[in-house]
């Protein structure tokens, strides 16, 4: 359905540039055009007529004893073709008030659309993905066990459930995101969300750094601080990525474990205490248990 949305954006939408049809085999003569471009030739009106006539046909999948079954499904109708990501699984398996929430607001926030080095929302889903990581950590970092798609399944259903409630908790978190990237990008400049490796940065944003910082920036307290002494963090940063093995491992094998998320994120909550005189809540591991 997206594509079909992007094919048919017009010059100028403000969300999508307009999808033009390629390595077509039995009409090479479309090859290169938009829906706008056939529509405004008028020897094209027959293709025109039969693309805005087709039907699209949807089948409802109901009681299903397991959700592995779905993703088995979603994984046969998309052999052959580009899979869909996790998150467009998880918008279609789990969709409630709390996703429709994160699938608007991830297209507005530019810390989002930096991070993926794009100006326009993400086609796979990724920026709403990273939203929901967000919100995953802030609120239940306590209950993550080393698998990354349950977890972030398990937010989006807790949460879609609780909407009624929370929705103004998660409107004012998203306002605390905002902030943190203020701050993420007032310290690291162009090098936000990178890891710091033989003396440089690296050229792609790194999604484990990108949980700790704005796990920890999202208190606007320690981003106000942080932004005092910036120079200082940055440094922290780059010496922490140097000089501890364990949390430069963690953010470039294995990211998704237990260990390595707890390593990271109670180093770079231990190293901004240090530097912002300021009690953190430091995550650690009892008994394979996040405890903080």
């Amino acid at each position: 359905m997206l594509t079909l949305r992007q094919f048919a954006a017009t010059p100028g939408d403000p969300l999508y540039a307009p999808l033009r049809l390629t390595d077509l085999k039995q009409r090479p003569d479309l090859n290169g055009l938009t829906l706008a471009e056939l529509r405004d030739d008028p020897g094209r009106s027959n293709e025109v007529r039969a693309f805005e006539n087709q039907t699209i046909r949807t089948v409802v999948i109901k009681n299903w004893p397991d959700e592995n079954v779905l993703y088995l499904i979603f994984l046969r109708l998309n052999t052959g073709s580009v899979a869909l990501s996790p998150q467009e699984l998880r918008q279609a398996l789990h969709p409630g008030p709390f996703l429709s929430f994160v699938d608007e607001e991830s297209t507005k926030l530019d810390g989002l659309k930096a991070f993926l080095n794009s100006s326009k929302p993400d086609f796979r889903m990724r920026d709403a993905e990273l939203l929901v990581r967000y919100y995953a950590f802030l609120n239940f970092l306590t209950d993550y066990h080393g698998n990354m798609k349950v977890f972030l399944d398990e937010t989006c259903e807790r949460l879609n459930g609780r909407w009624a409630l929370n929705a103004g908790q998660m409107q004012q978190q998203l306002e605390y995101l905002k902030g943190a990237f203020e701050a993420i990008f007032e310290i690291f400049g162009e090098f936000a969300f990178r890891k710091f490796d033989g003396g440089k940065y690296e050229r792609r944003s790194n999604r484990a750094v990108y949980d700790v910082m704005t796990h920890y920036f999202a208190d606007p307290a320690v981003a106000a601080l942080a932004v005092r002494s910036k120079a200082a963090v940055k440094a922290d940063f780059e010496r922490l990525c140097e000089s501890n093995l364990d949390f430069k491992r963690s953010l470039e094998t294995t990211t998704k474990s237990l260990e390595a998320t707890v390593t990271r994120f109670a180093a770079w909550g231990t190293t901004l205490q240090a530097r912002l005189r300021r009690q953190m809540i430091i995550p650690r591991l009892v008994d394979k248990t996040i405890r903080t």
